[in-house]
């Protein structure tokens, strides 16, 4: 304690310490006899330590800046023993005025007798530099204890509460060091008024982590403030933050019993309304439903309301026989808004008694990027050309119109249009609308404009999202044509030195997957052997450098109520330790989140770092699992994967 006081006064008499400080360790000199005491030692030890800093010698004459006349170096000191120590100082020689003067070294001798002070300057400067360094080994060992027992708390969670759904939050306690430390944990909401909703006190486990669940069956306000507390050893650190709370949000499913329909024909449809997350059937609601054609106009008397029994809704409508062929779109909408609206499209097909029937013929059809394209349209009514009848042509493709026109028959029913397709084309979805209108009701059909499907359209899916260099590799890939339809192909996958590296080919409706170790900015390409003639090599993406891991697993499908399995991999260039977060995302809701470790082998080996996540008993379905890592800020994506899992109950139906 004494040596305590006396660092802080020496701090205090070199002006060490902030104004705050100083005055108070003042006000203390001046009111406590010990400090005052201690304060006049200290003072008396720093004027002895200054006095002795002082050099007591005869005072050194310096030359003039005028160059001396003689040749000869000019003694600064004379009469000086030679074997007395010296001191080196500059002479100059005369006529080197001229900005080339020489310095010469001079021996200048000093008397045995004045030795000590030099002495003592050494002395009492090391004396300072132990006085100093045993204050900051002092001080380190009180910010070291400090730390010690001082609490972090880190709470990582949704940053929007949603109704109707498990709300999982993860709690980590340390020391400032890093450390993990057990610790007593207390979770709670409160809404307006200080209202209680939720509390809950848990124990950290030996890595300082807790987990706590909110359920969700838990009627909210609009927001809430999560309060979080831990306490350890007296110490306790708390956070507190306000959440908003989205309101439950429902999905609604629409089905048709077939695609197309002919005029006078039924339409049977069926609707389920669920929640977006848990996937189950609630309470009952309203559902509106009308008919809109290709306009995205209302069709009249198409408009029907009925309310849902367990989430369900089913019904039907006819179609007149007067009702015009074409595409249309059943919409079901809430009037709340309790559900985005959804839309199922439908054709309706000519009748085979119609009274004007349109045919379009393509001239020298397939066509490619640049061509021209040539349609043939033919019209008849009752069985005869329909003469000097007019028509409305609209040409799409990949929803952007490309051509409009007006047209009117000739004297045998027929027309042409001719208009040329883009340099670039995107997609194989090109349609052709032809519109009579006049003096009837309106009559539309569309007609898919055929596109040259020579060229293939490959699309590879790494499983990790991103080809991670130096470890194996699952690659899925789909190969379609021109109008999207499947091709089954076979072929190699070979490197820039055109080195054959795996054979690759379809396994079912244009689809396979391959595997494959790609080296780091490497090129590969695909070479399609079956079907014959498509010579184009298709590249792969690039293995880029900043790939660090990958996600691999034995099977996409998890079964009812197990918890999340697979591996991180990553290459043997990894040498370091990365704080990763693993999060698990279900229809767009957080589902669950871990940190992971990963593990690191020795030199020359990938390593492979196994993971398992808990998720909710009743989470089913299609869910994301993403891979972040946290030593950048914000964090990035390093890898992403799909997996399915299976609900836990079964439906089984049975035929009498």
């Amino acid at each position: 304690m004494e040596a305590d006081r006396e660092t802080r006064l020496w701090e205090l008499y070199y002006g060490l310490l902030s104004a705050e400080e100083a005055a108070e360790l003042r006000s203390r000199i001046a009111s406590d006899p010990q400090w005052a005491e201690l304060w006049a030692q200290v003072q008396q030890k720093a004027a002895l330590v200054g006095e002795a800093a002082r050099v007591h010698t005869d005072p050194l004459p310096l030359p003039s800046g005028e160059p001396a006349e003689s040749a000869e170096p000019v003694e600064v000191a004379s009469g000086r023993s030679a074997t007395s120590p010296v001191l080196f100082s500059e002479s100059v020689r005369a006529g080197r005025a001229s900005g080339r003067a020489k310095p010469s070294r001079r021996p200048v001798s000093v008397r045995r007798g004045e030795r000590w002070p030099i002495g003592a300057v050494y002395i009492s400067t090391s004396l300072l530099l132990l006085v100093a360094l045993w204050g900051a080994l002092l001080h380190r060992h009180d910010l070291l204890a400090l730390t010690g027992q001082h609490l972090r708390l880190v709470v990582q969670g949704p940053s929007v509460l949603r109704q109707g759904v498990e709300n999982h939050f993860l709690v980590l306690t340390s020391r400032v060091d890093g450390q993990p430390v057990e610790s007593q944990v207390e979770v709670a909401l409160f809404g307006p008024d200080e209202k209680r909703f939720f509390s809950q006190k848990e124990t950290t486990d030996a890595q300082g982590q807790v987990r706590v669940v909110l359920p969700a069956d838990m009627d909210l306000p609009p927001w809430v403030d999560l309060r979080v507390q831990a306490e350890v050893g007296g110490k306790q650190e708390s956070r507190q933050v306000r959440l908003e709370v989205a309101p439950l949000e429902y999905q609604t499913f629409l089905g048709l019993d077939r695609f197309c329909y002919r005029p006078g024909e039924k339409v049977f449809f069926r609707s389920v309304s669920v929640p977006r997350f848990r996937r189950r059937t609630q309470e009952e609601m309203w559902v509106e439903l009308e008919v809109r054609d290709a306009d995205d106009r209302p069709v009249p008397d198409f408009h029907q309301e009925g309310r849902t029994w367990q989430g369900v809704g089913c019904g039907e409508f006819q179609i007149p026989p007067d009702m015009p062929p074409g595409l249309y779109v059943l919409v079901a909408r809430n009037g709340q808004r309790r559900f985005p609206e959804v839309r199922k499209p439908f054709y309706v097909l000519p009748s085979d008694k119609a009274p004007v029937q349109i045919t379009v013929a393509f001239q020298k059809a397939p066509y490619s990027p640049g061509q021209t394209v040539t349609a043939e349209i033919h019209l008849t009514e009752q069985g005869q050309p329909a003469r000097q009848t007019p028509l409305e042509l609209r040409a799409e493709l990949a929803g952007q119109v490309i051509h409009r026109e007006s047209l009117c028959t000739d004297g045998q029913g027929r027309c042409r249009s001719v208009f040329r397709l883009p340099e670039r084309v995107k997609g194989p979805d090109a349609w052709l609308w032809v519109k009579l209108s006049s003096g009837r009701r309106p009559l539309i059909i569309c007609k898919p404009i055929p596109l040259a499907g020579a060229k293939l359209r490959c699309r590879f899916y790494p499983e990790a999202g991103l080809l991670v260099p130096g470890v194996e590799n699952r690659v899925y890939f789909s190969v379609r044509d021109a109008q999207g339809r499947p091709v089954q192909v076979r072929g190699q996958l070979v490197d820039a030195q055109d080195r054959l590296v795996t054979e690759v080919h379809t396994s079912h409706l244009g689809r396979g997957v391959f595997h494959f170790i790609p080296q780091k900015e490497q090129t590969y390409r695909f070479r399609i052997l079956e079907p014959e003639g498509l010579t184009e090599p298709i590249l792969l993406p690039t293995a880029a450098g900043e790939g660090k891991v990958m996600i691999k697993t034995s099977l996409a499908v998890v079964g009812p109520g197990q918890p999340l399995q697979f591996q991180l991999l990553s290459s043997a260039a990894l040498k370091t330790q990365l704080p990763l977060m693993a999060a698990v995302v279900c229809r767009g809701v957080p589902a669950a989140r871990q940190w992971v470790a990963l593990q690191i082998r020795q030199e020359g080996q990938p390593n492979e770092t196994p993971v398992q996540i808990p998720l909710p008993q009743d989470l089913w379905g299609l869910v994301h699992l993403r891979i972040y890592d946290y030593s950048q800020s914000p964090p990035v994506l390093l890898a992403q994967r799909l997996f399915y899992r299976l609900p836990q109950q079964r439906l089984r139906v049975e035929l009498g």
